[in-house]
């Protein structure tokens, strides 16, 4: 998001349900060092000159990373669906490629509707 143009806002109901959810799967030791608290503020970008009226500038990564572990490495194994990968990767702690992006909308650096529209919710 543009730096010169953006600005804090209260999120709407819907936008702190949507955060809500995203943050309340977060393991546990990320939970605990998030500066955030409800209610959620999230950034508006109009646009202005220095963005050329975007309201964004530049480009940003959001990650999802899975460590490998004994247990997850049984599980690939056995070749499991997806959905089973998936739900003992977060058990372990993965945090979601949504929930970095849910992060980063908290921090200022992209909007909510920029990671809603790039990413799926599991």
């Amino acid at each position: 998001m543009c730096p010169e143009c953006k600005k804090k806002v209260l999120a709407t109901e819907k936008e702190q349900q949507i955060i809500e959810e995203s943050l309340s799967s977060l393991p546990k030791e990320v939970k605990e060092k998030l500066p955030y608290q409800k209610p959620y503020h999230i950034y508006k970008a109009k646009g202005c000159p220095t963005c050329n009226n975007k309201g964004y500038i530049g480009r940003v990564a959001i990650f999802e990373m899975m460590k490998m572990t004994p247990e997850l490495e049984q599980i690939i194994l056995s070749q499991p669906s997806q959905e089973k990968l998936f739900a003992e990767a977060k058990r372990q702690g993965m945090v979601t490629l949504q929930q970095d992006g849910i992060l980063k909308v908290l921090e200022g650096i992209v909007s909510l509707e920029e990671i809603l529209s790039t990413t799926s919710r599991y």
